[in-house]
């Protein structure tokens, strides 16, 4: 009977992707269903692709962000760029305008910037450069601020067939990521899975954790 509830499971599964994927039209779509835990099934077939698309929570239906289940697995683990999207603000025909892209100085931020840019030309997206300068700790507030504007011009110039916008400005990454992502109404925000220190982890209860928590727009996260 165990065996005969898993097998009408799975066919319920199929007919609900087979169902989605007619939703989808012409645009080619493979649709399978595997048994196993979820993060390790999705991780084991993440290498084949280009990108993830996750839900920041599942079919509970939980009003929080699953820290420590799935989605924050997947994304931790992941090697592939990962989108996390909000559940429940999807409008009927999303729109990918603006990408804002968090940037430190980083390699790892700098690869973020390679998704977008990449996202941008396929959809005709404005790209908005955007780097924080901590200044209440730096030596020298006025002489980092004008490197970060020096800097963010320099990859700007670097893709001059893209519609670009860059901010360099003062703060604390995690209030002003939010407050200008919330006033550019920005589509997507684009982040690195850590930044310039260097740390062998991804941040969570830091900047992209406090970004997934209180930014309603779908979230890349790039390792």
């Amino acid at each position: 009977s165990d065996v005969l509830a898993e097998h009408n499971l799975q066919e319920h599964m199929l007919a609900y992707l087979e169902q989605k994927k007619g939703e989808l039209g012409d645009l080619s779509c493979d649709v399978n269903v595997v048994c196993g835990h979820p993060a390790t099934e999705i991780l084991s077939r993440a290498e084949s692709a280009d990108l993830l698309v996750i839900a920041r929570h599942g079919r509970s239906g939980l009003g929080r962000w699953l820290l420590g289940g799935v989605t924050a697995h997947v994304a931790r683990a992941s090697s592939k760029p990962v989108i996390v999207v909000p559940c429940g603000t999807a409008e009927e025909q999303p729109k990918l305008e603006t990408i804002m892209v968090c940037l430190d100085g980083s390699e790892i931020a700098e690869r973020g910037l390679e998704e977008a840019v990449k996202l941008a030309a396929a959809v005709g997206a404005k790209l908005s450069l955007y780097r924080f300068v901590p200044l209440a700790s730096a030596a020298d507030p006025e002489g980092e601020l004008i490197e970060a504007k020096a800097y963010l011009q320099s990859l700007r110039e670097k893709h001059s067939e893209l519609v670009f916008h860059t901010y360099a400005q003062p703060g604390a990454w995690r209030h002003n990521i939010v407050e200008s992502a919330q006033e550019l109404q920005v589509d997507l925000l684009v982040m690195g899975s850590h930044g310039r220190r260097g740390v062998a982890r991804w941040l969570l209860g830091s900047v992209a954790e406090h970004a997934l928590h209180h930014i309603p727009c779908p979230i890349m996260i790039v390792h």
